[in-house]
């Protein structure tokens, strides 16, 4: 099993999207929603329902070869940790989007967008990759950066489809690799 905890707190739609992108660039691939404000995404069960109901084992295992999304429901991190431990234990890898009005869990890879000096968000730059936006801004040594995604790409992850062929994505699942 390989997990993976994304946390963008100033870029709320890289903070969505980037998720299922790693998921996507790593398929079976469950995306977990641990903020208890996030989207609904999907019309199936939510983190909340599991852990109030214990989840089936039918919940807790890929139905399908592509990617996903468990959504979160008003549930607290703490309060899952048991059903994320079980569908981790079941499922090839897994996404955890983190909240990103909290601060940041341990083990969790910052999403940063590459902003110029003062408007740079200071964060473990071992722990930290930079998402270009369109600026030209010098690039901190050591720290991965991506390019910025194509709108067909945000399109088609703001609609659930995952991209078949998009370089961002290939970018993004380089966050699989070890160190």
């Amino acid at each position: 099993m390989s997990v993976v905890a994304l946390w963008s707190p100033s870029d709320l739609v890289l903070s969505i999207l980037a998720p299922l992108a790693v998921a996507a660039s790593r398929p079976p691939c469950l995306v977990v929603d641990l903020d208890p404000n996030g989207p609904r995404f999907s019309a199936g069960p939510t983190l909340a329902e599991l852990v109030a109901d214990g989840p089936t084992a039918d919940q807790l295992a890929p139905k399908r070869s592509g990617v996903s999304v468990l959504g979160n429901g008003g549930v607290r991190a703490g309060d899952a940790e048991d059903v994320v431990a079980a569908l981790g234990r079941r499922w090839p890898s897994l996404v955890l989007r983190c909240p990103p009005t909290e601060p940041a869990p341990p083990a969790a890879i910052a999403l940063i967008p590459l902003l110029p000096g003062p408007l740079a968000l200071r964060t473990d730059p071992h722990r930290t990759i930079l998402q270009r936006v369109g600026l030209r801004v010098d690039v901190p040594d050591g720290i991965p950066v991506v390019r910025e995604p194509r709108p067909s790409t945000l399109r088609a992850l703001a609609s659930m489809r995952m991209p078949v062929r998009s370089r961002w994505v290939r970018q993004l699942g380089q966050i699989w690799s070890p160190t």
